[in-house]
């Protein structure tokens, strides 16, 4: 894991690409060097009222020393960075956390709701056509879809059955016949539980990245912890990205 420093990026861009979700890519060369995917930033509000900063995961890095990020409005906080333009300073941290290991042969992914954004980095790292990669959405709003197509094979999910299966990314992966050394996972509670025994059953090695609110994100506050096998894990410190034999379920 890569010492976090502290970088005032410069915003290059950024647009909303779907129903309150944003696409925001910032100038931060030093944290972007250090990044895996899998980590996440925290992101400081100019309101400085709001004295807690906002952990976002990070969606991409590119070799100009960008950091890209995919994040949906949920609050005062990000509101206030979907107002942001270019040329605006953003105050933040990171990389924080640990990501997702280097693993070789095939994977399987699956990336549900807002838990699509951090796997978009490891699928274009990996860069594996014969990865599948099974997202989850609301409806047809396919935020990010093409991108990972370029990288590997994707099947979709649609809670309404506006496009490909109608169901969870479980349901799209059906009865999987395709070999592969690991499975990758970033999304809601249920949808992780369910990738878990999803893994098991098929004796294969799962990494999943949990999803849960943060405080400090850095391990002191225990606001973030959960329930290991063996200890308490701070979701922001020895997470997000955790391997299925930490995991009590």
């Amino acid at each position: 894991m890569s010492t976090p420093v502290e970088e005032v990026g410069v915003i290059l861009s950024q647009k909303e690409i779907a129903n309150g979700i944003f696409d925001l890519t910032v100038q931060a060369p030093e944290i972007a060097k250090r990044s895996l995917p899998g980590q996440f930033v925290s992101v400081f509000c100019r309101d400085l009222s709001r004295l807690l900063p906002r952990p976002i995961s990070i969606a991409d890095v590119g070799a100009e020393g960008t950091i890209r990020f995919l994040y949906r409005v949920a609050g005062a906080g990000t509101y206030e960075f979907s107002t942001l333009i270019r040329g605006d300073a953003l105050r933040m941290t990171g990389p924080l956390g640990n990501g997702f290991p280097e693993i070789s042969g095939n994977a399987v992914l699956f990336g549900g709701g807002i838990g699509i954004f951090p796997l978009l980095y490891l699928v274009k790292k990996r860069h594996n056509p014969k990865d599948i990669v099974f997202l989850g959405y609301r409806n047809k709003e396919l935020f990010a879809m093409e991108e990972f197509a370029r990288c590997a094979e994707v099947r979709v999910a649609t809670e309404d059955g506006s496009f490909g299966v109608r169901g969870t990314v479980l349901d799209a992966a059906g009865d999987l016949k395709e070999d592969f050394s690991a499975v990758f996972s970033c999304g809601p509670l249920p949808m992780l539980k369910a990738v878990f025994a999803w893994a098991g059953e098929r004796g294969v090695q799962a990494y999943l990245s949990l999803e849960e609110r943060m405080a400090c994100g850095v391990g002191a506050c225990l606001g973030c912890a959960v329930s290991g096998k063996k200890k308490r894990l701070r979701v922001c410190k020895e997470g997000p990205v955790f391997s299925a034999g930490e995991l009590p379920w």
